[in-house]
């Protein structure tokens, strides 16, 4: 009984995640074109039904527009973002990095945000792939470096928001490498969601680095 009573619990537990992410995440997203004009749109379902959010794109090229994914899309002189042109950004050297991750040849975007940080020798560090893939995501926290420096950066996908991005100072470029948890290393330092733990070496770190969750308060050295 114990065990039936524990299995209908963990099933209207999943009900209730399942439910909340149909109310919550758009279902369809994407371009749309509608007598010669341009529209993006959003279908989501609200309150037990499918409701569609239509924006009319202003000021895009009809005849040189074209769909990269269901994020970007380009004209002959605009790059543009869930339908909103993306201010600055270089049109003939735009690159999609991730889903909502892209690059010009001066700087990153994530989304409509431009960051200020040089695009050139952009590498992710760690276990993912350098390849440019339009239709994969980037994880919420993330170790990358470019030309000058070593950054860690947490992102909102839902909000497409950049919670933090770090500029690690005095990291070691050849040897750093990031690890689970938010954990990263070079050849003289331990660093932990982009700070370095002063005095602190892999072996004090190693269980929590392999563990399925970290307790910031156990971390040695860790100050927010």
């Amino acid at each position: 009984r114990r065990n039936k009573k524990g299995e209908l619990l963990q099933m209207k537990s999943i009900r209730r995640v399942i439910f909340y992410l149909l109310i919550t995440i758009p279902l369809f997203s994407d371009y749309h074109i509608n007598n010669g004009k341009i529209f993006y749109g959003n279908d989501k379902l609200e309150k037990e039904r499918f409701v569609t959010e239509m924006k009319s794109i202003r000021d895009v090229d009809v005849t040189t527009f074209k769909r990269l994914t269901a994020l970007y899309a380009v004209d002959s002189e605009k790059v543009y973002y869930k339908g909103e042109a993306v201010e600055g950004i270089d049109r003939n050297s735009f690159e999609i990095i991730r889903l909502d991750l892209a690059k010009d040849k001066d700087s990153l975007y994530f989304g409509n945000n431009k960051l200020d940080i040089s695009s050139k020798g952009f590498s992710f560090l760690g276990n993912i792939s350098n390849a440019p893939s339009a239709q994969v995501g980037i994880n919420t926290s993330v170790y990358f470096k470019n030309f000058e420096s070593i950054y860690y950066a947490v992102f909102d996908i839902e909000k497409n928001k950049v919670i933090k991005i770090k500029k690690i100072e005095n990291a070691d470029k050849n040897s750093f490498k990031s690890l689970r948890n938010d954990f990263a290393m070079d050849k003289g330092s331990v660093y932990y969601k982009g700070e370095k733990l002063e005095g602190v070496t892999y072996g004090q770190i190693e269980i929590l680095e392999k563990s399925d969750k970290v307790d910031d308060r156990k971390v040695p050295g860790y100050r927010k």
